[in-house]
Order: structure tokens, then sequence, then C-alpha cells
């Protein structure tokens, strides 16, 4: 009598393992196109978060300052700007952000030489800009260069645990005269 009832048992479980294994094998092809679906859409993908973006698309400038036209809004606000003065002043900051970042991407220039390149574009930039505004303008402008100057003093204060570098109280950024941000 145990004969049957294995063989009935034996029956019903090769069913149900084959019920399983039939199951499985069309549910394959289902989960292949899914992967291969989440594989070629990388947006939608979020095994890798994507990069941070900028109000305009572009990725953040990280310790880059403010790119040319974000400086003029803001020099625009705190200067009171015409826009003759606007239209002057923009093709000053882009060529300083060009060469800036061409002096950058120069791996052949060493540190020292970059800092003081870095800090003659600054200057350069700076004369150009003062001469296009007025004597209130300027007054205003060197206020904002002379509260950069600090605010950078102090980052670099904080990041080092130095004190104060009081040999150059009053040098120019190393970033071209960019505004406060």
């Amino acid at each position: 009598m145990t004969q049957p009832i294995r063989k009935i048992a034996f029956r019903n479980l090769s069913r149900i393992s084959m019920f399983f294994a039939l199951a499985g094998f069309l549910c394959l092809p289902v989960l292949g196109h899914a992967q291969d679906t989440q594989s070629a859409d990388p947006a939608q993908n979020n095994s890798a978060p994507l990069p941070p973006q900028s109000d305009n698309g572009a990725p953040p400038r990280h310790r880059r300052g403010m790119n040319p036209q974000a400086q003029l809004k803001r020099m625009t606000k705190q200067l009171n700007l015409t826009a003759d003065q606007q239209q002057q002043i923009l093709p000053i900051l882009q060529d300083r952000d060009k060469q800036m970042s061409d002096l950058r991407q120069n791996s052949s220039v060493s540190p020292q030489d970059r800092h003081s390149q870095m800090r003659s574009i600054g200057d350069t930039t700076n004369q150009k800009i003062e001469a296009i505004l007025n004597d209130t303008q300027k007054q205003q402008y060197e206020a904002m260069q002379a509260k950069q100057r600090q605010r950078m003093q102090e980052r670099r204060q904080q990041n080092s645990g130095a004190p104060p570098d009081s040999s150059q109280p009053n040098a120019p950024p190393a970033s071209g005269g960019q505004s406060p941000q």
C-alpha cells in the first residue's frame, strides 16, 4: 500500500517542480528585458547618482567663483551699473574667466607661477573694470573687493588653522576680482 502513495506523491512533486521550472523559464525573458532597459537608459538607472546641476542646467563650478553672467548680474545690483557699463564689463569678465580656465588646465605651469599669473589676471581685470566705473561705483567696488579678501583670508584660516597673514593685508584676490558671494 505504501508503494502507490509514494508514486502519487512523486507524481505530484514532479508536477509542482515542473510548474515552478516552467514558470521560472517564462519569467527569465521578462527579467532580462527589464535589466537591459535599465542599463540602456542611465537617466533611469538609480545605481549611480547624477551630479548636481546648477540653475542653468550646467554642472556646478566648485570653488571657481561665479560665471561671468552671474557676476555681472550681482555687480549690476550692487553697483547699479548702467546698460552701457554692463556691455563693457561682460567681455572683461568672460576674458578673465577664459584666461583663468586655460591657466588651471595648463599642467606645465608650477603652482607658484600659476598663483602669480592668476593674481596678475585678477589685477588686470580689476583695473579694466574700475576704468569703466564712476567714482561712487569705484568706492563700492573696492569695498566689495576688500570684503571678499577678508572672507577669503578667514576661509584660509579655518582650513589651515594658521593666524592671518599680516604681510599682505590688502592683497588682491586670486579669483580675479569676483564679487562676494
